[in-house]
């Protein structure tokens, strides 16, 4: 069967306590699903992550990656970044932000992520944020040859070409 006609899913369920009515507690489960075109295979992991207390478990990072520059990203981050398939340019990242983020996935499973990922989506890239894009995609060209001649073992040629396409692109569609 060919690869291409499977779904892969992750889906958190929230925890709960619901010990006032009689219930008991229960952590975050996390629901792993390959769909394929004559049904699908669930795999759940009980992470032991309760809302009252997660052992440990915590929100790490929130990072933005940006197929142009934007915010204080001025320089190509990654040549091949694995999120958006080619170059990007990324934040520094915040463990602290990143803690009300791991709160709603207790509090409230995948929805609460989702929600406030698209949040953090909405204020990073606002149409201020893409103009200051625009207007450094114009800089940027001297700079992406300078990190390449300081760092060519991170260019590929077709990075190299995938760079070069799309600076070209930016630049025309700023002028």
């Amino acid at each position: 069967m060919r690869p291409d006609l499977f779904e892969r899913s992750v889906r958190f369920v929230a925890a709960y306590d619901k010990r006032e009515t009689g219930h008991g507690t229960h952590g975050v489960d996390m629901h792993m699903v390959l769909l394929g075109p004559d049904g699908a295979i669930e795999f759940v992991v009980s992470t032991g992550w309760h809302w009252h207390e997660p052992y440990g478990a915590d929100g790490r990072d929130l990072n933005y990656h940006s197929h142009g520059p934007i915010l204080d990203s001025t320089e190509v981050a990654r040549a091949d970044c694995k999120i958006l398939d080619g170059p990007c340019y990324t934040g520094d990242g915040s463990g602290l932000r990143a803690k009300p983020i791991f709160d709603a996935l207790l509090r409230e499973g995948s929805e609460g992520v989702w929600r406030m990922l698209r949040e953090e989506y909405d204020a990073v890239f606002t149409e201020e944020n893409r103009e200051q894009a625009r207007q450094l995609s114009q800089r940027e060209w001297p700079r992406f040859v300078e990190h390449m001649d300081r760092h060519p073992e991170a260019f590929s040629r077709t990075h190299v070409e995938e760079m070069i396409a799309l600076l070209k692109k930016r630049m025309e569609d700023a002028s």
